[in-house]
């Protein structure tokens, strides 16, 4: 429901423990196409690696698994590009505007639903890696008037069941 705006306001604080441009790595589990791509997106374009989670059988990256929250918003708001499987990542990715691609976990406990969803909504189902690294650029306007619709749309939700349970009092 935040606005790209207001998700700064929380999310400004740069990690002192990062010297250089980076790509941040988020993951629900493990996907290898996605490490895969990960890797060799930060190599193609010189950048750090930061994990959010300890990567199993990976080498040539920095563990930031014990972040606060305020370290893994700024990480996530000042990293050149995210490599997500979870939807709190991508769903950060994209209200604070930072280029990104995900990958839907084999894993039934991730909900995949929701990653597809919100993709499909806002014309980013091509940052999946299951297509291929898209080379577009994200268009940020568009994504941005799709968001508030969204929004409106659960403001609209919210007041609906609001009023409604306040007229069965």
């Amino acid at each position: 429901m935040l606005t790209h705006d207001k998700w700064l306001q929380v999310a400004n604080e740069k990690c002192k423990r990062v010297n250089g441009k980076y790509i941040l790595i988020y993951l629900v589990s493990q996907q290898e196409k996605l490490l895969d791509y990960a890797f060799d997106y930060a190599k193609s374009h010189k950048l750090i690696i930061i994990s959010l989670s300890p990567l199993k059988g990976k080498r040539g990256y920095k563990d930031f698994s014990d972040s606060s929250i305020e370290q893994f918003l700024g990480l996530i708001n000042n990293a050149e590009c995210v490599f997500t499987t979870s939807f709190h990542g991508l769903a950060l990715s994209i209200n604070l505007h930072t280029d990104f691609y995900f990958e839907v976990s084999d894993n039934s406990h991730n909900n995949n639903d929701r990653l597809l969803d919100i993709t499909q909504k806002l014309g980013l189902s091509n940052r999946n890696v299951v297509n291929g690294i898209a080379d577009k650029d994200i268009d940020w306007d568009e994504v941005e008037s799709k968001l508030n619709i969204l929004r409106n749309k659960s403001m609209d939700f919210l007041e609906n069941a609001i009023g409604m349970e306040s007229n069965e009092k």
